[in-house]
């Protein structure tokens, strides 16, 4: 399979490597001291310093997430244009024909909203309640799509894939951005293609020492989109999406009973990588205050799947440089 990337991605990789563009970097602390300097693009150089894949790999690609959402109940519904937060667990197994399993565990609405907060974390406690409810679904050959159905080079099959840059949305960018974390075990080299794109997005800022729903540490990418703030959450190592997340700076269009700061939208990459056989079981990984980024042990003869994200060290105390998130 062949495909040509635009002249404007074409454009922006090859000049990422050498521009330094106009974004403000949060002065404050990083997990990684050395991986943000003066003088530096922070996507750049996380770009430039994404180490090599760990092997051997299992072909079943996988992705554990979690995903919180404000909506209203509208109508007809026994409590009509109610405002509420729903909560979704979803692991799932991709063959390379396309077949595969998703388990989805879906929590009770909540008219409290406690989702929607700035602080809120999660735990595993949270989806497995007795009001939790649970679907398991079989699916057969092509049913995920099996090969690329995206319009931008496959991962793995042709060209590194990369998010389309668009110039006149960059909330666009963000989301084919996000996409491609969700929907694919990017390789390295696609995930450094994939941030020299997001850097040539016109109004980013950042923040460091920012931490994700389970407290993992990470790189705040921010694109202010009234009424929206999107914000990227990335492994400060490998590069790897941990959480994108939409906060209202302003009143929402189509939801009552909510405004700013509160959260509208957030996606969680709990787990993601390779696994041997559709419906293997989750690596074994910490949780809790301080955890660390996605890990785990290393590949056994019974399971032939790659180590998820490698682990983050735990952000140093902040400094008197500025302020935290």
């Amino acid at each position: 399979m062949t495909a040509t990337p635009s002249t404007s991605v074409r454009r922006v990789l090859a000049a990422a490597a050498t521009v330094v563009l106009a974004a403000a970097v949060t002065a404050a602390d990083t997990a990684d001291p050395d991986l943000f300097y003066r003088g530096s693009h922070p996507l750049l150089r996380l770009a430039d310093r994404i180490p090599p894949d760990p092997g051997p790999y299992g072909s079943v690609v996988f992705h554990h997430v979690r995903r919180w959402s404000v909506t209203t109940t509208g109508r007809p519904a026994e409590r009509p244009d109610l405002t509420v937060a729903v909560a979704v667990d979803q692991r799932r197994w991709a063959a390379p024909d396309g077949s595969g399993r998703i388990i989805s565990r879906h929590t009770t609405p909540d008219e409290r909203l406690a989702a929607a907060h700035l602080s809120y974390r999660s735990s595993d406690a949270e989806f497995t309640t007795t009001t939790t409810t649970t679907t398991v679904e079989d699916l057969p050959a092509g049913a995920l799509g099996g090969g690329c159905t995206v319009p931008w080079p496959c991962p793995g099959v042709s060209e590194p894939a990369r998010p389309s840059l668009d110039e006149a949305y960059p909330a666009r960018t963000v989301d084919e951005f996000t996409f491609l974390h969700l929907h694919f075990d990017l390789p390295s080299a696609d995930r450094a293609a994939a941030l020299r794109v997001l850097a040539a997005t016109g109004g980013l800022t950042y923040q460091v020492g920012v931490v994700d729903r389970l407290g993992r540490p990470g790189l705040g990418v921010v694109l202010e989109v009234p009424p929206i703030r999107h914000r990227l959450i990335l492994h400060p190592g490998s590069g790897h999406l941990l959480a994108a997340e939409q906060q209202l700076t302003g009143p929402h269009p189509h939801l009552t009973g909510v405004g700013p700061p509160a959260v509208v939208e957030y996606v969680l990459l709990v787990g993601q990588g390779r696994r041997g056989l559709v419906g293997q079981p989750d690596e074994p990984r910490p949780s809790g205050p301080g955890v660390r980024a996605i890990c785990a042990p290393a590949p056994t003869t019974a399971d032939t799947g790659a180590a998820d994200l490698p682990p983050a060290r735990p952000p140093r105390r902040a400094s008197a440089r500025g302020p935290g998130p």
